[in-house]
């Protein structure tokens, strides 16, 4: 498990990096979004990298889903999608949830998000993101997740 969480921070740490070695017109950012309350207790926290790219956008992150009564897990979430702009930064893309939860099961799931970043100051933003988890903890999740974003260059 540990060798898992380090190579997790590893990836973390190099997407901006990764984002910001092709051209200078990306930003990156990163960002850390908790879910809104979910009638069956289903809680997502996510820290992680988001960029944005000449109407492309990507985002690898560390994910914690705390769930009642059906354990929690700690994943890596990779994504990417369509970026358009409107005063605020719409875009649609599809990921993927990858990890383990606290019986050792391997869990993995895919999913469509549709987002909005909005840019209140050269450095902060907001991040709010809609994702249906398919068979995420034996079910399909709808979640709305709300967040923060820095630019980190």
């Amino acid at each position: 498990m540990k060798n898992w969480l380090a190579l997790c921070a590893c990836l973390i740490g190099l997407f901006p990096g990764l984002l910001l070695a092709q051209k200078p017109s990306e930003v990156a950012f990163a960002r850390v979004e908790r879910s809104v309350e979910i009638d069956d207790g289903l809680r997502i926290t996510s820290l992680g990298g988001f960029g944005i790219s000449e109407g492309k956008v990507g985002h690898l992150d560390l994910v914690y889903v705390e769930s009642n009564g059906r354990g929690n897990t700690l994943g890596v979430e990779l994504g990417g999608g369509l970026a358009f702009r409107a005063g605020v930064t719409l875009y649609v893309g599809v990921g993927a949830l990858v990890g383990y939860d606290s019986k050792d099961d391997l869990v993995g799931t895919l999913y469509p998000e549709l987002g909005a970043a909005l840019h209140f100051t050269r450095t902060l933003g907001l991040i709010a993101t809609g994702k249906l988890y398919a068979n995420l903890k034996g079910d399909s999740e709808e979640v709305l997740l709300l967040g923060l974003l820095w630019v980190v260059a």
